[in-house]
């Protein structure tokens, strides 16, 4: 079974985040939400074959904050 870890640096505490949200383009098509989690990390198993690329944002009170840079994967 193959498996893709990802993980992203923890916004600082006092910035109050609730939750993060990941999204998810396949093979170049639009980014979509794929999740949403309370820690820093997901483990997507047994992807099909294609290019993935994630964008991540954090989540507080106040909203969701801009959408990181883009990282890829197989």
């Amino acid at each position: 079974m193959t498996t893709i870890n990802l993980s992203w640096p923890a916004n600082p505490a006092s910035e109050g985040v609730l939750n993060y949200r990941l999204h998810q383009s396949i093979n170049g098509g639009a980014f979509v939400l794929l999740t949403t989690v309370t820690s820093p990390s997901f483990e997507i198993g047994n992807p099909s074959p294609g290019v993935y690329q994630w964008k991540v944002s954090a989540v507080n009170f106040v909203g969701e904050g801009p959408l990181s840079a883009v990282a890829s994967g197989p």
